[in-house]
């Protein structure tokens, strides 16, 4: 509904007070496979002098066209809010990309410890396989869902 819906643009720019979010990515009709999550929109918000990447669900082939469109210094961020909950979004180079200090994972206990009711990383998801992925540079700050509320104070000391 155009009184109540606002479509993004590439390079737009939004300001709340001293917070600067800047559009990355949008949706395009690029992308037969994975069509809902590679339809997320990618911003980053700029506040207190360190930066957190939001991604949303993308999925490998959106994540994918990230890194081939968006310079390298416009994805890097202190914060990445890991895509699709942390499995199953995009790959482990598009993380290397970001070069994150700390991960953002909405996730629950069971997708965290991809636990189908046999225990840990007895599941089909692939959250396991990511927390590795982000453990080898040793990215040293993780807050997770699962743990409950967390409030993170910017600038968060990293």
């Amino acid at each position: 509904h155009p009184d109540i819906c606002h479509s993004f643009e590439q390079g737009q720019h939004l300001y709340a007070g001293s917070a600067e979010f800047t559009v990355l990515r949008v949706p395009d009709e690029r992308f037969c496979m994975n069509v809902i999550n590679n339809s997320s929109v990618v911003f980053r918000l700029d506040v207190e002098g360190q930066r957190i990447l939001f991604v949303g669900d993308l999925g490998e082939e959106a994540g994918d066209d990230v890194l081939d469109r968006v310079p390298r210094e416009e994805l890097q961020a202190d914060f990445v809010q890991m895509a699709h909950h942390g499995q199953s979004g995009v790959k482990k180079s598009f993380y290397e990309a970001v070069q994150p200090k700390a991960c953002l994972w909405n996730t629950p206990d069971w997708l965290w410890n991809n636990d189908r009711g046999g225990g840990y990383n007895t599941g089909p998801w692939k959250t396991v396989e990511t927390r590795e992925w982000v453990k080898e540079p040793g990215i040293p700050h993780h807050f997770v869902t699962k743990d409950g509320e967390q409030a993170i104070p910017l600038p968060y000391p990293l």
